[in-house]
């Protein structure tokens, strides 16, 4: 679900307080067709966005985004809070572009989280019959987007213990996960050295991509368990044989993520699925740079037909140092880094 439909079904929830609760689904449709007709003679007779005609916090937002300078963007946000001040996403955007450094970013952001704690208590979706499906409701999901910022702030700063907390909650809220905690939650589980509690995560969402069997193959790297390792690393390369480029990239020339990489490109079961698994969880492959040396052997060096093996260079990843692109302090990829100038 999209920004704007989730802004439509915030308008359609407006729609029926004011019309009252349809009762049976035959009315809900009916209600639904009778909103969307006016929605768009709204959209459609609406005047230009701008600061005059802005009226709702997600109008501020997108003034923002369309800002000629940080300083007019953190204005625009800042009239979206106090406009709606129980509006996560926009206080979420706000402290996004006004931190002052990482620590700052950490505190505010908890402090929202603590605050949307409240609300959700308060609206009862802590109740039993949200739990695990959080996700699931559009009233939910800013809240859930704080947890995820939360937990990318704690990264930041190398909480890695705090973040472990945060993860596991959050797919206890939401099953199914489609903000996607239980990749973190993975790498974290590795970082640790945490076999039990990773497999336990793989048996519950089973999957085949680089995501989930990278950090595993890592953390039985780590344990000197590397026959282990080479399964994991085998089984990524059933669906995904970039991985021998990708190694052979990080061993040789010190440099797994290329300068053209771009994160928001993602294709699953492609050398982007890699790419993007190494960039958001840099801090488990800095301190682990020997696992992509020994892994390249292994997948590729051993396969050279002539037996000749080329020497790697001690360089770069070997030694933790490889070229990560610098942070961003936003909460949702779909904003982009609009100051760098700044």
């Amino acid at each position: 679900m999209s920004r704007e439909t989730e802004m439509i079904f915030r308008e359609f929830e407006k729609y029926m307080d004011e019309h009252g609760r349809p009762e049976t689904e035959q009315d809900v449709n009916d209600m639904m067709q009778a909103f969307m007709l006016e929605y768009n003679q709204s959209v459609a007779s609406r005047e230009p966005l701008t600061p005059a005609t802005a009226s709702s916090a997600d109008d501020y937002i997108d003034l923002a985004a369309q800002a000629a300078s940080l300083d007019e963007a953190i204005g625009y946000a800042k009239r979206a809070v106090k406009l709606e001040p129980d509006n996560l996403d926009a206080e979420l955007y706000y402290v996004a572009l006004s931190a002052k450094d990482h620590f700052d970013r950490l505190n505010k952001i908890k402090r929202l989280v603590q605050k949307g704690n409240r609300m959700m208590k308060e609206q009862g979706y802590f109740d039993e019959e949200y739990i695990g499906a959080f996700w699931g409701f559009h009233q939910t999901r800013p809240y859930m987007r704080a947890r995820q910022a939360y937990v990318d702030a704690l990264l930041d700063v190398c909480m890695f213990e705090a973040a472990v907390v945060e993860c596991e909650d959050m797919i206890r809220l939401s099953e199914n996960d489609n903000i996607g905690a239980r990749y973190t939650l993975m790498h974290l589980y590795a970082l640790e050295g945490n076999e039990e509690k990773a497999l336990e995560l793989f048996d519950r969402y089973t999957e085949d991509g680089a995501m989930m069997l990278l950090p595993l193959a890592v953390l039985y790297y780590k344990k000197n368990d590397l026959k282990t390792s080479l399964k994991y690393l085998k089984q990524i390369m059933k669906h995904n044989p970039d991985l021998k480029k990708f190694l052979r990239s990080a061993a040789e020339l010190g440099d797994p993520l290329p300068d053209d990489f771009d994160p928001s490109m993602y294709r699953p079961y492609t050398v982007d699925e890699i790419n993007v698994a190494v960039f958001e969880n840099d801090w488990l492959y800095m301190v682990n740079g020997m696992f992509f040396i020994w892994a390249n052997n292994e997948l590729n060096e051993k396969g050279r037909k002539n037996g000749s093996k080329k020497k790697t260079k001690k360089t770069g990843i070997a030694n933790g140092k490889f070229k990560v692109p610098p942070d961003e302090m936003f909460y949702d990829d779909e904003i982009t880094e609009m100051f760098e100038d700044v």
